[in-house]
């Protein structure tokens, strides 16, 4: 993006959050330019608050207030982090009045990476959001005018891949792949747009040029890539289609903290925006970074000079000064673009460039984190989307590796880490290294696990350090961590997160930091190492609905259409809340629901409802393909008074409850419509079960309810009912069959041998 010269704090890149209504001026115009126009640089006034302090700080009353100099109407957004499930914002607009508090609608968002914006009809003054979440990034760019464009959202186009007849390769020894699709870099010194996960904007878009200078930019904001530059690519892209009104994103290519190489527009002989009124026939260069502060590291100025030299190359542009420049060099830019310690050293990356060979960085390194065996992202609702998922009594592993890049070697590594407990317990931690080969394939057992300053293989601690010894250069370590999901953690936490860090590395070359967030005092890398995994652990016999999202309940869905208008989980209390408008309306429980009926007699729900007695139901079944039938169904009666009840219900009177229960649906109004005029809201807090006789639960949470058991009626209804649509609020319809969960990266249960997967986590980058 850009920097403006006469803003203390500015940026080149910025995610948006879409206003929802509530307010006359918050309802958006327009869109100011068609989905494909070519778009600048428009130097906006930008704000950063750059880490998890800054943040804390700014929203330490519960309100971050942020008023400017200069109207807006429309304001764009980075944030990374855990977004709160409902953030809000207000605006107050020229004439002092303010505005109603509305939501803020993300237009993208992957995991912990987001991209929203808000638009207004009117111009405003200041800005303020309550409820913002765990953030570690939350970046501003205030427009005085809208620009966005509102027809098409990143996330509705297609997949590249999806679109394209070209099969792209990452096969270093193929020079020769060409594609329209991605232009005329060859797959060996580029990632591919499909590789990336680009979305496709449905052409080729910029006004045909001829190459003949090139542009050299840094990000400014976000100041790193996670170790996930794919990521940051797809969260570009969304931010420059969404809030820019560009038909694709700005850059030619992109340089990750790695120095591997990312194909941006789709082909470098079209315009791309990245300089105002100088792209034409310039070739756009991002290195991700904040260059004001940080120094470019050898690695990736060695992948700048190889894009660069490829270019000149290509299109004949001169290896000089004068045709290669940074951004703010270029007539009519009032930008410090690329930072100060980028432009110093674009001659740095020309004389690379004409050499064609880049030496081996003194100092260079590579972490990764991720958690491997998961089921993948089964419970995709609300908050939870994105976010893998593990059952609970299921391991995991966290694997991380570290990679020393450098030429030189490192001495006395320590690493530390923070485990997810109580949801998640350590059971055993192994080190490996593949010193010798080099390879990221032969793994060994490393040294480090008999270094006495580190604890017992089985009795590793929530949080500690993990001395991981010498690394020889290239040499890489791999720290693979047994955990064992014990305790449910949706509603109790945002995600359950395993965190790893550097905490130093001896003879002033790294350290110390002494928490993730820490910055460490020195760092000759030039980027922070460390990385954070969230997974989410699912109960089979316990939901709570104590989540801050409003359609994340946990797996449970509605069975039927037309028999109910809403199914959500209201702000204000941690229940899953159905208005009910039909005779036959039911929910059920997720898919992956599993009840030992031989060890649990009662379930237990915590009901409300306010429209006087009634009759509730609950159905079941002993596999995922039994069809709903009154033959396994047993009715209570309901108080209906608008108080919350906690009703135990004896199961074990059902000659059916036994054996494994697969499926489960409750009817919170069996079998009639409410009546005219009534609320017609049914509210369920808690399902659990226990046992009469153990006086065991099936939860975490819940102690044995110690009160008379309500004895149901078995009565059957005439015929089975398995012949019903499904409606599926806020997650994919599934198919009513038996399902297999699949282990993602293989079972765990054998204990931590290491991850043979060269690169597939050095320098994750999806």
């Amino acid at each position: 993006m850009y920097q403006h010269a006469s803003l203390l704090i500015i940026g080149c890149l910025a995610l948006i959050l879409t206003a929802g209504c509530g307010d006359a001026n918050l309802a958006a115009p327009q869109p100011v330019e068609p989905l494909g126009a070519h778009g600048d640089h428009s130097h906006n006034d930008t704000l950063s608050l750059a880490d998890a302090e800054a943040i804390s700080d700014a929203f330490a009353s519960g309100k971050a207030t942020f008023a400017r100099e200069t109207a807006f109407q429309q304001v764009g957004l980075i944030i990374d982090g855990a977004l709160a499930p409902e953030p809000l914002y207000r605006v107050q607009w020229l004439d002092n009045s303010w505005s109603e508090w509305a939501e803020l609608e993300v237009t993208w968002s992957e995991v912990n990476y987001h991209v929203a914006r808000i638009l207004l009809n009117a111009s405003a003054k200041t800005l303020e959001f309550q409820q913002a979440g765990d953030l570690t990034a939350f970046h501003m760019e205030f427009s005085e005018t809208v620009v966005a464009n509102r027809e098409t959202l990143t996330r509705e186009m297609p997949l590249e891949s999806e679109v394209s007849d070209t099969v792209y390769l990452e096969d270093e020894e193929d020079d020769d792949l060409r594609s329209a699709q991605q232009g005329l870099a060859p797959s060996s010194l580029v990632i591919s747009r499909t590789s990336w996960g680009a979305r496709s904007p449905g052409k080729v878009c910029g006004e045909v040029h001829r190459p003949y200078r090139m542009a050299i930019h840094h990000t400014w904001q976000p100041r790193d890539d996670g170790g996930n530059a794919a990521i940051r690519m797809r969260q570009m892209q969304a931010y420059h289609i969404d809030s820019q009104g560009w038909c694709d994103i700005g850059y030619h290519f992109v340089v990750a903290k790695s120095g591997k190489i990312y194909q941006g527009r789709s082909n470098e002989l079209r315009l791309g925006s990245h300089t105002g009124g100088q792209n034409t026939g310039n070739i756009g260069i991002n290195l991700i970074g904040d260059f004001t502060t940080q120094t470019p590291s050898d690695t990736q100025l060695n992948g700048a000079a190889r894009i660069v030299r490829w270019v000149h190359q290509k299109y004949n542009i001169p290896l000089t000064t004068s045709a290669v420049k940074g951004h703010g060099q270029w007539p009519g830019q009032s930008t410090s673009c690329p930072g100060g310690n980028l432009l110093r050293r674009i001659p740095t990356i020309l004389e690379r460039a004409k050499k064609g060979a880049a030496p081996t960085p003194r100092w260079s390194a590579a972490m990764s984190v991720r958690l491997v065996g998961t089921r993948g992202d089964i419970q995709p609702q609300g908050s939870s989307k994105s976010v893998p998922d593990q059952f609970a009594g299921d391991a995991i592993r966290a694997v991380v590796v570290f990679h020393n890049k450098s030429s030189e070697k490192l001495t006395n590594v320590r690493l530390g880490y923070e485990l997810p407990q109580p949801h998640m317990v350590p059971e055993k931690y192994v080190i490996y290294t593949d010193h010798g080969k080099f390879d990221g394939k032969s793994w060994k057992r490393a040294g480090a696990n008999s270094d006495k300053r580190n604890p017992a293989s089985d009795k590793l601690r929530k949080s500690g350090t993990l001395y991981l010894g010498n690394f020889a250069p290239k040499e890489r370590k791999q720290v693979v961590v047994t955990l064992r999901a014990k305790r449910y953690s949706v509603g109790e936490v945002g995600h359950a997160r395993a965190s790893f860090w550097l905490r130093g590395i001896d003879k002033g070359v790294y350290g110390p930091a002494a928490t993730y967030a820490t910055k460490p005092g020195t760092n000759k890398f030039g980027k922070a190492m460390r990385g954070r995994s969230y997974v989410d652990v699912l109960s089979r016999n316990e939901w709570q609905f104590n989540t801050a999202s409003k359609y994340n309940l946990e797996g449970w869905t509605a069975c039927r259409k037309g028999h109910h208008d809403q199914l959500y989980k209201p702000s204000n209390a941690g229940v899953m809340r159905m208005r009910v408008t039909g005779n036959n309306s039911c929910v059920q429980a997720p898919r992956w629901v599993h009840v030992n009926a031989n060890a649990y007699d009662q379930i237990v729900i915590r009901t409300r409802s306010f429209d006087g007695a009634h009759q509730m139901g609950i159905l079941f079944g002993a596999t995922g393909t039994t069809p709903w039938s009154g033959k396994r169904m047993v009715r209570f009666d309901g108080r209906g008074n608008g108080n919350y009840h906690t009703m135990v219900i004896q199961m074990s009177d059902h000659p059916e409850w036994k054996g494994t229960i697969r499926r489960l649906r409750i009817d919170p109004l069996e079998g009639r419509k409410p009546k005219a005029g009534a609320r017609a809201l049914y509210d369920i807090d808690r399902v659990f079960f226990q046992s009469s006789k153990t006086r065991r639960t099936s939860s975490a949470r819940q102690v044995f309810v110690d009160r008379p058991a309500i004895s149901p009626i078995c009565t059957a209804l005439d015929e089975d009912e398995s012949d019903f649509d499904s409606q599926i609020i806020g997650l994919a319809t599934f198919p009513d069959e038996e399902e297999e969960f699949t282990v993602f990266d293989g079972d765990v249960e054998d204990g931590a041998e290491p991850i043979i997967a060269p690169d597939a986590f050095d320098d994750f980058e999806g």
